[in-house]
């Protein structure tokens, strides 16, 4: 702030994760920042409540298609990868890359979703797979484009807090 020549007596709120070395009343950021303005409110980073929420989701319901996407990105790019280049350069199309899942960018796993959704199958290939995966993927479709859409949202730098909350608001 002082860099900047700002003011602290200005600033309404601050924004962390929930590290303890940020929220912490005693000795994190948070405290320090209330030490120079009393006033200042401390928010919790909607984003990171985002990805709180989705990571709980994805260890307790989605496990089993979430681990199945990545173990079908993991077979493909391990083994075929190459394979599918040459077949796609032979029928002139373009090749759909499946993108591999990340811990905590949420978008990875929309592209990862949409990527399968995309993918061409036959019917006879579809029958013989399991039938749970491809409602997941389904159902998972259109909640992680809206969830990448609002993750998007929260990362604009213009956003207000007033605003931030009646979108989470309609995402819920």
């Amino acid at each position: 702030m002082e860099k900047l020549n700002l003011s602290w007596k200005s600033v309404l709120a601050v924004c962390f994760d929930g590290a303890s070395e940020m929220y912490s009343r005693i000795s994190g950021v948070q405290s320090r920042c209330k030490g120079i303005n009393t006033k200042i409110l401390y928010v919790h980073c909607f984003e990171r409540c985002l990805n709180l929420v989705l990571q709980d989701l994805k260890n307790s319901l989605m496990f089993d298609f979430f681990g199945t996407v990545q173990l079908l990105y993991n077979f493909i790019e391990g083994t075929r990868h190459a394979i599918l280049e040459q077949i796609s350069k032979i029928v002139a199309t373009k090749l759909r890359i499946l993108k591999s899942l990340s811990r905590t960018r949420w978008a990875c796993r929309a592209e990862a979703v949409a990527a399968l959704k995309l993918f061409p199958m036959s019917s006879n290939i579809a029958l013989s797979q399991n039938f749970e995966f491809f409602i997941g993927i389904e159902l998972m479709h259109p909640i992680l484009q809206m969830i990448v859409k609002f993750s998007k949202l929260l990362q604009d730098p213009k956003l207000d807090i007033l605003t931030a909350m009646g979108e989470v608001r309609h995402l819920r």
